[in-house]
Order: C-alpha cells, then sequence, then structure tokens
C-alpha cells in the first residue's frame, strides 16, 4: 500500500511539473519590447471583457474592452491609436487564455505585439 502512495504522489508531481513546463516559456517574455501592442483574439462565440491593469503608453489603467465572439482586435485609445506598453508586457484581467509574441507586428507604432487568445 505505501509504494502505491508513493507512485501516486510521484505521479501527481510529475504531471504538475508538466504542466509548468508548458507555462515557462509564457512567463519569461524575453522577446517583448517597448512599446509592444495588444491584440486580443476571441475564438469563443460570447463577448469577453478585458481591462487593463498596465497603464498604456499616453493612456490610463482600468480601462475595459468588450471583444466580440470570434473576433480579433487590436487595443486602441478613444483618440484611435494604439496603446503601447511601457515595458513591453501586459497585464490584463479577463477569462482564461494564452499568450504568444509577435515580433514581425511592426505596424504604425507597435514594436511588435502581444496576442492574447481566448478559446
Amino acid at each position: 500500500m505505501r509504494k502505491t502512495t508513493v507512485a501516486r504522489a510521484g505521479l501527481a508531481f510529475a504531471t504538475f511539473a508538466a504542466t509548468l513546463a508548458v507555462v515557462a516559456p509564457v512567463a519569461e517574455a524575453d522577446t517583448a519590447r517597448r512599446g509592444a501592442c495588444l491584440t486580443v483574439v476571441n475564438n469563443t462565440p460570447h463577448a469577453i471583457r478585458i481591462t487593463m491593469n498596465t497603464t498604456p503608453i499616453g493612456n490610463e489603467p482600468g480601462w475595459s474592452y468588450t471583444i466580440p465572439g470570434r473576433a480579433r482586435q487590436t487595443l486602441i485609445d478613444a483618440g484611435g491609436n494604439n496603446l503601447l506598453s511601457p515595458d513591453g508586457n501586459w497585464d490584463i484581467s479577463g477569462p482564461g487564455g494564452h499568450w504568444w509574441f509577435d515580433d514581425k507586428m511592426l505596424q504604425g507604432a507597435c514594436n511588435g505585439t502581444w496576442n492574447y487568445t481566448v478559446n
């Protein structure tokens, strides 16, 4: 019985470690640069709400955006300017999703863009 408990604990730890290995590269964000834009991809059929925790360059924190279902939207301010990250990273509140950085998206003032995808 003791070996079974040890085996279960080992299996649980291995599963936990594998989960961390998948998350770790996203958390590092080595490629992000100051002035990165933010694009939200909503692959769900329902609208989602995203709230800014980061204070974008020239803008206010706490702005909320509603992204329609099945839509891709690069976030802009009231003046139509892309939101730009002060340090190359973004901190937002919203439904769970995953991040990936596109260093080739250099449109307008964007110095790359962080894409946040909600499935």
